[in-house]
């Protein structure tokens, strides 16, 4: 069965690379605007329940660049009183 799905691919890969006639300034040009919706886009981390690495926090901070989160919430204690 598998080796029949990787022939129907391969078929449908070769039946369109013939058809194709796209040359290298033929593509589309146009404007992207990449700004976020909301002005506070931030991660709560609770570190206050559970132990995170300083290893792990460096990584949700380089996630939270990419994802363009602007915000770390550190959440360090259940205590009303702190």
């Amino acid at each position: 069965m598998a080796k029949y799905t990787y022939l129907i691919f391969l078929l449908l890969i070769l039946s369109c690379d013939r058809h194709i006639d796209v040359q290298p300034t033929d593509l589309p040009k146009g404007t992207i605007r990449d700004i976020p919706l909301v002005e506070n886009r931030q991660l709560m981390l609770d570190v206050g329940r559970k132990y995170f690495s300083m290893d792990y926090l460096k990584i949700i901070i380089r996630n939270m660049a990419w994802y363009k989160l602007n915000t770390l919430h550190l959440h360090f204690t259940e205590w009303s009183g702190f």
